[in-house]
């Protein structure tokens, strides 16, 4: 169907195409989310860039089929649309994703085993759809007819992916450096509010030797072309000390930054930064050999925990 409701009740998630609620007019399916208590509406199945673009997917209904959490966190749906991730392997056929209404983020969850994007040998794409989501949010059920998910023969066959989508995330892209190297953000610990310690984000393969600097947003996850790169969050943003790169002392990809983003919740500089609140960070950082003479990382998003 085109109807899914919360456990409690409270969330409303829905296929519209009506002009009114998105600028992809009637060209397109949109999964809607409404609040029954509030009354708030927002777009789930906006692309990386914001909103739809009808020159990257068919004319016939792009995103359908709902599902939804038990508290109505989680948002699963089927989709033709190719910019709902950044660098999408959905080329024309239908595949799954799930929303994240607390982060912002949308992912694939319609991946085999290997993480490979639906295909089958005689075409470049297959059908990953008709998906359900679990009280939890952390498994999804979706019908696909790729053999190498599994099944091992070309027939529609039902599968399970399980994923804790409540764990911090990668997305976006990072711009390669004048060295040609890619630089790679990563995470080790959680984010929590009390903990005043343990959750440290770090970035590599930075020019070494020169310096850098850590900016986050409580915004929602959004690509915009900047210099060459993606600015990976809405603004505003706010900054985290500069700090030096370190590594070797020619350049090379040595480099990197590291911050305990705990210790900075600890210290109260930033009073919005709550239990629930969600946090979008990525890293500049300075490369004197570019036409731009800097360097953005991909970005990471995560919820603060209690």
């Amino acid at each position: 169907g085109s109807l899914a409701l919360s456990a409690d009740g409270r969330y409303l998630a829905y296929m519209t195409t009506c002009c009114g609620h998105d600028i992809a007019a009637l060209w397109l399916g949109t999964i809607r989310l409404r609040d029954l208590v509030t009354g708030k509406h927002q777009t789930i199945s906006h692309t990386v860039f914001g909103n739809h673009s009808p020159l990257h997917v068919p004319v016939f209904l792009s995103s359908k089929n709902p599902s939804i959490s038990a508290d109505g966190r989680f948002i699963a749906f089927e989709s033709y649309d190719d910019e709902l991730v950044l660098n999408s392997g959905n080329k024309g056929g239908v595949n799954v994703f799930v929303h994240d209404q607390v982060t912002g983020l949308t992912q694939v969850a319609g991946l085999g085993p290997s993480g490979q994007w639906p295909s089958i040998p005689f075409q470049f794409y297959a059908d990953a759809f008709r998906p359900s989501i679990s009280a939890d949010g952390r498994n999804i059920s979706f019908t696909c007819e790729d053999p190498s998910f599994g099944s091992g023969n070309v027939y529609y066959n039902i599968y399970v992916r399980s994923c804790d989508w409540t764990q911090p995330a990668v997305y976006c892209a990072s711009q390669a450096n004048s060295l040609g190297c890619t630089p790679a953000i990563s995470y080790s610990g959680s984010p929590s509010a009390s903990a005043g310690s343990g959750f440290t984000i770090d970035v590599k393969r930075l020019v070494s030797s020169t310096y850098g600097v850590f900016f986050y947003s409580t915004q929602r996850p959004l690509l915009a072309p900047f210099q060459g790169s993606y600015l990976c969050m809405e603004l505003p943003i706010r900054r985290l000390a500069l700090m030096p790169t370190g590594g070797s002392t020619s350049p090379d990809c040595t480099g990197g930054l590291q911050v305990d983003f705990n210790a900075w919740i600890a210290s109260g500089a930033d009073p919005s930064l709550v239990p629930g609140e969600n946090v979008c960070i990525q890293a500049w950082s300075r490369d004197s050999g570019a036409a731009t003479t800097t360097n953005l990382s991909n970005a990471l998003v995560f919820a603060i925990g209690p």
